[in-house]
């Protein structure tokens, strides 16, 4: 029976906005509305460029363009809509699968009922504020602060504290200021770091409340002082990106760099976030000072300087490192060495059990507790991202979900496409209403897989060992029970009761005579051969199928044993039969000779009856009762696991398969051999995966092919077809995978310049396309590596010590890379590369040496 769990996070509605950096009246619009939404502070504000200005042509930031920009800022953020404001909104933008709406319809309804149209607003905060924190009297008063800014600086100032529409504000003025207690207070450039204690409530604060920023899957706690102008739009747009990235920022203008409280600001902020590592006291956090494109590094200089930090008591530590680049948002492949990685928000989340479902399943959304319950305007006001996990059942169920357009939800049997969107994260269903039903299939991972590729233009057909690989996981009973085939003695029984083995080879030897024949032009003697070949294989139809696909009872009972003898866990021979029969893999009959045509034919105990007929010769006869000894009894291969070729190569398929998905316990949405074509572009795969590396809780998905091999050899067409892969999809990891212990020299050498490709073609410090290697000692084993290292011993036990733990799919492919292609590590690889062009450039006189950008 399959069950699993659906998990369910709540956050608010995702916006990012776009504004023209010069458009200082849009930058303001964009803030006020942000300040009034749930969440606002981390939605991006987005530059659009007519034309690049200097300051971001510098440095890494080179040979940029608007839609570049654009695009990476909407990969990065991964917002649910899209917001053109000011003179953005007459112009047209490729926003990919999101929707774009008007920033004047947002706060629509504001006035009417107190909600907007779009997400949840600052008054429905408030009132569940006042309800729960001033229901009593307070031991410690609440310091709750309003601001007036100095017009110069509004943009800047209204980027820390938030600022209000006069409309609204009015609104805010009438309805809260008075309950709240709030103050009035006159904020200028001179005096803004007075309010930026954590005592202080403000609306930015107010409009983040019940909101929990995480930060995910980097090393950087993003401690930041951001040294800008405050004048500079650009700047305040980066201040706000690098908070919407999750950032801790503390904004240092440069008109205010001589200021004592400025100063004490940054000095405390230093102080506090220097401590050290839980997990190693040895080591210690710091703070990173940070210039803005719009301020020099002199400028920067001279207030470090200023600052007059205490040296730390440990030697060797700094509590604070200076960073003049700004962080790359908007470059996909140094984020995660940037530290940019966008947040992931969440407010509460759910768990159900999904113990016994029929293919659909039905939950109630998860509201925020403060939303108003007749509010809203018939657009989305709260997001739901759905996480599935499904173990058991026969059916392969996807459960990472790529990010695509409207149309998959086709996949999912979502009724309304306009609710649900495939993001980064996966299935994210936008609530128009609380407490709402929502019914959706349980979505099948071909389906998924297929419709993400059409999406893209390809047309795709599974192939017939994708087929077979399809009835294959049925018959054994769902993902999880590929484990039965994870035992090298079974995958052999298999071979040898469905292998042809010697007809084949008889057909080659007859072959290859036929070629000679050709190469010299003895076309007669070419067509006698021919004559003789079909006579044979005429004569192999009618003579092989005893000999080849049963076995006598107890020669199959000695193989049981011989694999009993094989296992770690499950040593009784009887239940491993038991298992092999319940899957139908074998089936027990009877073997019985024909008394006229003298050949021998299995029946299965279904069909065996008094009287028989012969499959050979079609004459009926008698069962020999007289003689029992007779009749004997054997087994034979049933269904799929009946076919020859090892199934045509499905079963290394579905143990690479197991391998991700089982070994590692991690989520996957599969698709089984196929072929797509695009144009005139074809390509193929023996397995193509959604995977998410199980070590982090906000995994990222990731896009797996892989070519498998059961004992055969790779050869050059698989290599190509595999480069044809990874420059249609860049970025994907490329599997090898073989149930073979091992690689011969010729696959070696055949495999390594696919190896270099990815690794010369590389981005931020990571492959372009990852090449992963897997042999039987990692398909076979009922553990991941490296144990399943370990106790293989020998070369693999050596190399295990030096890599007992990884942080993400990159250096598991770094790895088996030098264990079974002998290769150097890739960071070794990279420094040659670079000494090498460093040399070059030496030699060479009309080239400037420039230094490497790092990684």
């Amino acid at each position: 029976m399959a069950y699993g769990t659906i998990n369910i996070k709540l956050r608010p509605i995702k916006l990012a906005f776009l504004v023209d950096p010069n458009d200082k009246t849009a930058l303001l619009e964009a803030i006020e509305i942000n300040t009034f939404l749930w969440g606002g502070m981390f939605n991006p504000i987005i530059p659009t460029f007519k034309r690049i200005p200097k300051v971001w042509q510098n440095g890494p930031s080179k040979n940029l363009n608007s839609k570049k920009i654009l695009k990476g800022y909407l990969d990065a953020y991964d917002p649910d809509c899209v917001v053109p404001v000011g003179e953005c909104s007459g112009r047209t933008f490729d926003v990919g699968n999101r929707q774009i709406i008007s920033s004047s319809e947002i706060l629509t309804g504001v006035e009417e009922d107190g909600t907007p149209k779009y997400g949840i607003g600052l008054f429905e905060i408030l009132r569940y504020f006042i309800d729960k924190e001033l229901k009593f009297l307070r031991r410690t008063p609440l310091d709750i602060s309003l601001h007036d800014f100095d017009r110069p600086f509004h943009p800047f100032m209204a980027s820390i504290y938030g600022s209000l529409s006069q409309n609204i504000d009015r609104i805010f003025r009438d309805d809260f200021e008075e309950v709240l207690g709030a103050k009035r207070l006159s904020c200028s450039i001179s005096n803004y770091s007075e309010f930026l204690t954590p005592n202080k409530i403000f609306l930015r604060r107010i409009s983040s409340l019940y909101l929990e920023p995480i930060r995910t899957r980097t090393w950087g706690r993003g401690q930041c002082i951001f040294f800008l102008d405050a004048t500079k739009t650009l700047d305040i747009i980066d201040y706000w990106n690098l908070r919407a990235v999750g950032w801790n920022v503390v904004p240092v203008p440069k008109q205010t760099a001589a200021c004592d409280e400025t100063k004490r600001l940054a000095l405390n902020f230093i102080e506090k976030n220097f401590f050290p590592f839980p997990s190693n006291p040895q080591i210690y956090h710091n703070s990173t000072l940070l210039k803005s494109r719009c301020t020099t590094d002199e400028e920067m200089g001279k207030f470090r300087k200023s600052l007059n930090i205490s040296p730390p008591e440990k030697p060797g530590e700094s509590k604070i490192e200076s960073q003049h680049l700004y962080p790359r948002i908007w470059d996909e492949w140094v984020r995660d060495i940037d530290c940019v990685e966008c947040c992931e928000l969440e407010a509460c989340t759910a768990q159900y059990d999904l113990s016994d479902y029929q293919g659909r399943i039905s939950f109630r959304t998860l509201d925020p507790e403060f939303m108003s319950r007749f509010g809203g305007h018939g657009e989305p006001r709260f997001a739901n991202e759905v996480e599935l996990r499904l173990y058991g059942g026969k059916e392969v169920f996807a459960e990472v979900i790529p990010e695509s357009d409207e149309k998959l939800a086709r996949a999912i049997g979502g009724f309304d496409f306009r609710e649900w969107r495939f993001s980064k994260r996966g299935m994210v269903y936008l609530s128009r209403y609380s407490n709402w039903s929502v019914h959706l299939s349980l979505p099948k991972a071909e389906d998924v897989f297929s419709e993400w590729l059409r999406a893209k233009g390809l047309k795709i057909e599974l192939s017939p060992a994708g087929r077979i690989a399809k009835q294959m996981i049925k018959q054994l009973g769902g993902i999880w029970d590929i484990s039965t085939l994870a035992n090298e003695d079974i995958i052999k029984l298999l071979e040898r009761m469905n292998s042809s083995s010697k007809n084949f080879s008889g057909i080659l030897t007859k072959v290859t005579k036929l070629q000679k024949l050709l190469e010299r032009k003895r076309f007669e003697e070419v067509s006698n051969e021919v004559e003789k070949l079909i006579s044979y294989i005429e004569k192999m139809k009618t003579q092989s199928m005893i000999e080849e696909k049963s076995m006598p009872q107890k020669a199959f009972w000695g193989e049981i044993l011989k694999i009993a003898n094989q296992e770690k866990f499950i040593k009784d021979p009887n239940r491993i039969l038991q298992r092999l029969i319940d899957v139908q893999m074998f089936r027990l009959g009877v073997e019985i000779q024909c008394p006229i045509c003298r050949q021998h034919s299995w029946y299965s105990i279904k069909d065996a009856d008094y009287e028989l007929q012969c499959p050979k010769c079609l004459e009926r006869f008698p069962i020999p009762s007289h003689s029992p000894k007779e009749i004997k009894w054997s087994y034979r291969t049933f269904g799929s696991f009946s076919l020859p070729k090892q199934a045509d190569g499905v079963y290394s398929v579905l143990l690479t398969l197991r391998f991700f998905s089982k070994l590692f316990d991690s989520a996957a949405t599969p698709i089984m051999s196929f072929t797509a074509k695009k144009d005139e572009q074809k390509i193929e795969a023996d397995l193509g995966m959604f995977y998410q590396w199980p070590r982090s809780k906000y995994a990222k998905t990731e896009l797996v092919f892989a070519e498998c091999k059961t004992y055969n050899h790779f050869r050059k067409r698989d290599s190509r077809r595999m480069k044809i892969l990874g420059d249609q999809f860049p970025g994907a990891f490329l599997v090898f995978a073989t149930l073979r212990k091992s690689l011969t020299e010729k696959e070696k050498i055949l495999l390594r310049p696919v190896v270099n490709r990815g690794r010369r073609s590389r981005k931020a410090g990571r492959p372009f396309n990852p090449v992963l290697i897997l042999t039987g000692t990692e398909l076979f084993s009922d553990w991941w590596p490296p144990q399943c290292w370990e106790d293989a011993g020998g070369k693999h036990a050596t190399f295990a010590q030096n890599y007992k733990v990884w942080r993400d799919l990159y250096e598991f492919c770094d790895a088996t890379q030098q264990l079974y292609l002998d290769m150097e590590p890739w960071y070794q690889w990279l420094e040659k590369r670079w000494r090498k062009r460093r040399q070059n450039r030496a030699l060479s006189p009309k080239t400037e040496v420039i230094p490497d950008e790092p990684i």
